[in-house]
C-alpha cells in the first residue's frame, strides 16, 4: 500500500468509490449527483485550505480509497484542529489496515502543523462506529457535543 495527494485523474475511481459508499450505507443518492461530486473533488484537490490523500493499493496498482481534511485555527481551543471530512474506503479492503494508514499519515500533518486536536463525525450506524474503529485509534466521542446541520 502507497499514499499520495490525490490528482485530478484520479477523480472517476473517486467518485465510483463514493456511489459505493453512499449506496452501502443507504445514503442518498441519484446519478445526477455525480456532477456535484466531480467538482467537490477537484475543488478538494485544487485547493489550499483541503487536502485529498488516497490510498493506493500497489498489487494492483488501484486506488482503494481517500481522506480528506482541513486544518482550521481555532481560537477557542488555542491553536489548530485537523477536521477529517471524509475517510472512505472500498468495502473489500476494509479491515486491511488502510484507514489506519490513513490515519497516521494524517496525525503526522497535524503534529507537524502544531495542531491540538484532530476532529470527526462518523455515522452511528456505520460499520465504522459499530465496531469502534475511531476509538480504537486513539479518538474519543464527546457526549456533550450536540452536532447541528442546516441544510441550505
Amino acid at each position: 500500500m502507497s499514499i499520495r495527494k490525490a490528482l485530478e485523474r484520479d477523480i472517476p475511481v473517486l467518485i465510483q468509490i463514493v456511489i459505493e459508499y453512499k449506496k452501502e450505507q443507504n445514503l442518498l443518492f441519484d446519478l445526477n449527483q455525480i456532477e456535484k461530486v466531480r467538482k467537490s473533488l477537484m475543488n478538494s484537490i485544487r485547493s489550499e485550505e483541503n487536502t485529498l490523500i488516497v490510498s493506493i493499493d500497489t498489487e494492483k496498482n488501484t486506488i482503494d480509497g481517500f481522506i480528506n481534511f482541513h486544518i482550521l485555527d481555532f481560537p477557542l481551543i488555542l491553536g489548530k484542529e485537523l477536521y477529517i471530512s471524509d475517510l472512505v474506503l472500498k468495502k473489500d479492503t476494509r479491515g486491511k489496515g488502510r484507514g489506519t494508514s490513513l490515519l497516521t499519515y494524517v496525525e503526522k500533518i497535524a503534529n507537524n502543523q502544531g495542531c491540538t486536536r484532530i476532529m470527526l463525525n462518523n455515522l452511528k450506524d456505520s460499520e465504522a462506529y459499530k465496531r469502534e474503529f475511531y476509538y480504537k485509534k486513539g479518538f474519543i466521542e464527546r457526549k456533550n457535543i450536540a452536532n447541528y446541520v442546516k441544510h441550505l
